[in-house]
């Protein structure tokens, strides 16, 4: 079973998604809250492995409380469920942490199917999303960005991981495609993220694609 937290501030949506998800039989709701506080009234016994996030909650914007969030539940993915298109809320969503982004209204199979790909991958970001992501990115002053790129240096490794990470294999996938241990590419990740500042593969496969489409 994959456990489930939803923040979600629309209560028929809300509703609509734990209906679906309990009865899909293979997930587990643990909670459900409209506001922060609410979230925060109640106890807290199990961790989600996912946590679906609305930008716009009642009493707080989701992206105020996703740092909070990921320090709470370290391990848990984050997928950023909004209907605000805000580039700002955006970039700031991914750097912040958010494994996932999806846009509202979305049907119930690709809420699952983002679920899904980033319990498998780690990430999952639709192709329109990853387009403005570049779009914001490339307005980057270019010295801004030279200065950027110069701090970063990756060994061949590293760049054979990324490589595999950007076409969405997963760790036990890269670790067998390159004959090392799956301990050894966390490690690798782990090292990545620390090189270019960032916090989630999300963040690291934007980050990526706009150093490659920009050299």
């Amino acid at each position: 079973m994959i456990s489930i937290g939803i923040l979600e501030d629309n209560e028929v949506l809300r509703g609509s998604i734990e209906e679906y998800l309990t009865l899909m039989g293979k997930y587990s709701v643990v909670f459900t809250a409209g506001s922060f506080s609410e979230w925060k009234r109640e106890p807290h016994t199990q961790f989600p492995e996912i946590i679906l996030l609305d930008i716009h909650l009642n009493d707080v914007s989701g992206i105020d409380i996703l740092e909070k969030l990921k320090s709470i539940y370290p391990e848990t993915y984050i997928i950023v469920i909004t209907g605000d298109h805000d580039k700002g809320f955006l970039l700031r969503a991914i750097q912040l942490g958010a494994n996932g982004y999806l846009y509202k209204p979305f049907k119930m199979a690709d809420l699952e199917h983002a679920i899904l790909t980033v319990i498998e991958t780690g990430s999952f970001i639709e192709p329109e999303v990853l387009t403005e992501l570049f779009r914001m990115l490339n307005k980057k002053p270019s010295d801004h960005r030279a200065k950027e790129k110069a701090l970063v240096q990756l060994t061949q490794r590293e760049e054979e991981i990324l490589e595999l990470l950007r076409k969405g294999h997963t760790y036990n996938e890269m670790a067998t495609m390159l004959n090392l241990s799956f301990h050894t590419v966390n490690h690798h990740l782990k090292n990545l993220y620390a090189k270019t500042n960032v916090k989630s593969k999300s963040a690291l496969i934007v980050k990526y694609y706009t150093d490659k489409n920009n050299q």
